[in-house]
């Protein structure tokens, strides 16, 4: 029995840190990792404070679109997928109207850049 005891510490306390390492490792999500997304294009991009409240704007209004999008029902995930590309189409309409030429050239190459890490990253973790 004390020996039960003895082992169920240790083994909680490993179970605890593997989880607080794999939420650590996640990065930031919600409002607060839309934020510091906000602050990256911020310094990047030169942006001006106009363009920061557009953007956030944007954002919010995105957001609050895709909660519906997702609390919508569809009769196929095609038709799911479709209306959440248009959605996205629509989001980088209005990015354009926002941004100058140069800061869009900016953020293609960004996410550009971006892409490549994922990539990258996935290839190294798959080959373990």
């Amino acid at each position: 029995m004390s020996f039960t005891r003895f082992i169920r510490l240790p083994l909680l306390l490993l179970a605890l840190g593997t989880f607080l390492t794999a939420q650590a490792q996640q990065g930031p999500r919600g409002p607060k990792g839309r934020l510091l997304d906000t602050e990256k294009m911020t310094t990047a991009l030169e942006l001006s404070e106009d363009q920061v409240a557009s953007i956030n704007d944007l954002n919010t209004e995105q957001e609050e679109k895709m909660k519906a999008l997702r609390d919508q029902d569809f009769e196929s995930q095609e038709d799911r997928r479709a209306a959440g590309k248009e959605l996205m189409q629509a989001y980088q309409a209005s990015l354009k109207e926002i941004l100058t030429d140069d800061q869009l050239k900016k953020l293609r190459n960004m996410r550009q850049n971006q892409r490549k890490r994922r990539k990258a990253k996935r290839e190294g973790a798959g080959s373990r």
